[in-house]
């Protein structure tokens, strides 16, 4: 992608852990480079929409175990007030790996803004037992009826051994309310039933796209 010619102005700089900061003060907003360990882009997309924020470096924060409550995976997006109107599609899509007990424990995820839930597993309750390192991923469009309504759908799977998996789906069959007027912070939470340190979960991948930005 090219992005046209670079102007190191003097807010841009390497901080002290390797992030590279492009400032350029006017829409679209900031990139953030990570060199230290492994790529993370942050920023708004163009006019025509398009990836606001990926990061695959599975900071220490996005492997939650050994804990029976909620917890938000340290990987996640701020939209900025304003910034989105009507019409305007996030696509989230969310890839990792998890393990889990003798016992089989039950498992929930939820997709929000601030602290409203978008979307939720609900409680699943038919994982496997004993298995470690199997893949889980989802992937969820949140569709902008308005700034302050939602609708929003996605789909998860949990692998429960090398050829099966638990489908999930997530679905509203109402609008949700959320007020993109506000800043709205995108997390990923996970609740584990039984705190075990064989019941573990990690976010090894995260990719938010809006698919229409307005001016």
């Amino acid at each position: 992608m090219f992005l046209g010619p670079l102007t190191v102005g003097t807010t841009d700089g390497v901080d002290a852990v390797g992030h590279l900061w492009l400032d350029k003060n006017t829409t679209p907003a900031t990139w953030k480079m990570q060199t230290d360990v492994g790529p993370v882009y942050e920023g708004m997309a163009s006019p025509a929409g398009g990836l606001v924020y990926a990061d695959g470096t599975t900071p220490g924060g996005n492997t939650v175990a050994n804990t029976g409550s909620e917890t938000a995976f340290a990987s996640g997006y701020t939209f900025a007030a304003n910034t989105l109107a009507a019409g305007s599609i996030i696509r989230i899509k969310a890839f990792g790996l998890y393990g889990t007990a003798l016992v089989a424990p039950t498992l929930r995820g939820r997709l929000k803004f601030g602290s409203v839930t978008a979307l939720d597993t609900g409680v699943l309750s038919t994982l496997v037992g004993s298995v470690n390192g199997v893949g889980w991923w989802a992937e969820a469009s949140v569709y902008l009826i308005s700034t302050g309504s939602t609708d929003a759908q996605g789909f998860a799977e949990f692998a429960t051994a090398a050829t099966t998996g638990l489908s999930v789906n997530m679905v509203n069959a109402a609008p949700v309310a959320i007020d993109f007027t506000s800043s709205q912070a995108l997390t990923l939470t996970v609740l584990w039933g039984t705190a075990d340190a064989a019941n573990t979960i990690t976010l090894k991948q995260l990719v938010i796209e809006v698919l229409k930005v307005p001016s």
